[in-house]
Parts: C-alpha cells; structure tokens; sequence
C-alpha cells in the first residue's frame, strides 16, 4: 500500500511540474531577433548611433519611438556612450529583449570606419550570440541608410537581401568575402590588414562595389570593381568573373571572356636593396563569350594573339592594384608579410627585416600566362 502512495505521489509530482512548466525558461516570444544592425557617428558626432532591423510581424506591439516603418521590418534607432550601452537602451524602450542570433549583417559607415573599428568588434566578439558568418558592410553613407533601402525594398526577408548584395562575389569579384569572423581574426593577427565589401548607397540603391582598405584597424581608402578582381586573383579567391579586353584583331570592338584560375597563384619574396622584391605568378583561364564579326578562333595562333592580350590585360590590371594598397595605402590586406615570414625559423630572426618600415617600398614582377579554351562557338567564316 505504502509502495503504491509513493508511486502515487511521484507521478502526481511529475504531472504537476509538466503542466506547470518551467517560467524562467525564454520562449522565442520573448525576444526581438535583429536582422541586421547599423553603426554611424550622431548627429552632434560625440555619441555613437546604433540602429537594429527586425522584422515588423515581431515589433507590431512594441512601443512608438524612433522607428522607420516598412510593410516588411522597422528600425529602431538609439545614441548612447558604446554599443552596451545602446542596447541596454533598446532593452529599457522596447518591450522584449534584443537577441542578435539571426543578425545577417553589420554596416558600418565610412566615416566611422575611418576612426577605427578595432573596439566595436571586440565588444560584439563578447556577445556570444552574434554569428562568425555575419556579414560586414562598409557603407559610402550613412550605415542606417543601408537598412532603410533594404526594409523598404519589398523583399519579404529583408535577411535574404543582405546575402544577394554580398554573394555577387562568386561570379563578379567586384567585392569581396568579408565576415565577422574573417574581420576579427584580420584585427587580432599580425600578418595582413584587414579589408571589407563596400558599400555604395545613392538614390535609394544600394550596391555592393570594390573593397574597403584598411591599415590596422582604420579606413584608409577604397579600391574599385576592377582592383577588386585583382585582389580575388593576387590572393587565390577568385571563383569566376568577366573581363573585357580590347580586339586584337579588330580595332574599336571589344572580346569579352569568362575567366577563372586554373593554378594557384604563385608568390614568392626576397629583399633586394633594402626593398621587398614581391613576384607573382598568375596561372588564369578564359573562355570567350562575345568576340567581334570575323574571327578564326580554329586557329591557334589567334589564339595565341588573344591569350597575349589578356596576358597584358591582367598584368597591367594587377600591378596598379598591387602598387595603389601598397604606395597609396601603405597597406598590406593580402598577407605579404605572412607569406614572406615563413621563411624564417624564428621571430626575433624576422623583425630584423622591419618588415612594416620597408613595405612601402616594395617592387613587383607580375607574370600572367593565360590558357584560351577553345569553344566551339565561334568557327571559321
């Protein structure tokens, strides 16, 4: 009897604390998940201004304030002293708690990117819900303008938005990867300078071109679509692109070509005169898309004639990349001087070099060797 009062109460017990459930736990209801999140200098320029995106299904019964509503999300904005601060006034205003778990994206504004960026991510790099993958977006204007134009842009997950502006990368290398994760370990490590997609905001359009230079961790300067290619080949991250070279064989027409690498690009460095001599082997491979009335693409040496052409095409391209980061920036975002310290067994025997005095200073021989595909679109006319 006595067995089966216990077993009783047990069960009693159990049904009890099922129906009851446990209140401490947080549903997703309890939360507000961010989209993404803007950061800019104030007005006055002596707070830091943080905005958040959220979806507008999940803010419907929050608080009226400084929000800009769209059909699709609202932003909510705040100034305050750090970025702790702003959202532990977001927290005290709206009526749930922030959670950035699902942020897709941060945008920073050039002009506060140019003051330095290095204590903002090690702030978030605290915060354990923000996601390594989170895209960083350096924006011509201000940061929470970007998060406008993509609230009010009529996609239904203003999230999905942010990855079609950064995965332009694979088939244009206009821009390149950049993510939380890429950004922070660029900041924490000695080897290279960190760089970051930048963002063109004018008329209500917002376009992904060219990268963001910085020297530690300050903005120093842009370099465009075509630079930009560059990089992706210099730095073996190119995927595929488009180039468009002029005719060799007719003048005032155009060859357009797909090309891709298919060797890795080869660097190799010596210190010649006190100088970095930096030599670079590019290995990419075209295939013609467009081509002018009357080619004979079955012969080898116009063949031969294209692949010069975008031998000349490339080389030209990289050199004024490689010599604009280095004379004009003085920054070294592919990782020169990792490269060039592995070849040393220690590190005392490598800060003999002074590697940062001298960067400046480097020369470069670039060599492209282009292999044309045949393609049998284009035959004898």
């Amino acid at each position: 009897m006595k067995k089966k009062f216990r077993l009783l109460t047990v069960i009693l017990i159990i049904i009890i604390s099922i129906i009851s459930g446990n209140t401490n736990v947080n549903g997703i209801d309890k939360y507000y998940f961010v989209i993404a999140i803007a950061l800019d200098k104030s007005d006055d320029n002596n707070l830091l201004k943080l905005s958040v995106q959220i979806p507008s299904n999940s803010s419907n019964n929050s608080k009226e304030g400084d929000s800009s509503q769209s059909s699709n999300s609202k932003i909510y904005s705040v100034e305050g002293r750090s970025i702790n601060e702003c959202i532990t006034i977001l927290n005290n205003y709206l009526s749930k708690k922030i959670n950035l778990s699902h942020c897709s994206a941060l945008v920073i504004s050039e002009e506060l990117s140019k003051e330095g960026i290095r204590s903002y991510f090690n702030t978030f790099n605290n915060n354990s819900e923000l996601r390594h993958s989170c895209q960083i977006l350096i924006s011509s204007e201000k940061a929470l303008t970007v998060l406008e134009n993509v609230s009010t842009s009529g996609e239904v997950f203003s999230s999905r938005l942010y990855d079609y502006l950064t995965t332009s990368v694979n088939y244009t290398a206009y821009t390149e990867k950049s993510t939380f994760g890429t950004i922070f370990k660029s900041l924490n490590n000695n080897y290279n300078d960190l760089s970051a997609i930048y963002t063109l905001v004018s008329d209500n359009i917002v376009q992904t071109s060219g990268i963001a230079v910085f020297k530690n961790d300050k903005m120093v300067g842009v370099i465009d679509a075509n630079n930009s290619m560059s990089n992706s080949i210099v730095s073996n991250t190119l995927n595929t692109c488009v180039i468009t070279i002029n005719n060799p064989f007719e003048e005032q027409s155009k060859v357009d070509l797909n090309i891709s690498l298919y060797k890795k690009t080869k660097i190799d460095i010596d210190i010649l005169h006190g100088k970095p001599l930096i030599k670079i082997d590019v290995f990419p491979e075209g295939t013609i898309l467009s081509s002018g009335q009357s080619f004979d693409f079955t012969d080898n040496n116009n063949i031969k004639k294209v692949q010069d052409s975008v031998n000349l095409y490339l080389t030209n391209n990289i050199k004024e990349y490689l010599y604009k980061i280095t004379k004009e920036y003085n920054s070294d975002i592919v990782g020169f001087k990792g490269i060039y310290k592995s070849k040393f067994l220690t590190e005392k025997d490598f800060e003999h070099v002074h590697w940062d005095e001298i960067f400046q200073d480097s020369v470069y021989e670039v060599s492209v060797n282009t292999l044309i595909t045949s393609s049998q679109l284009f035959n004898k006319e």
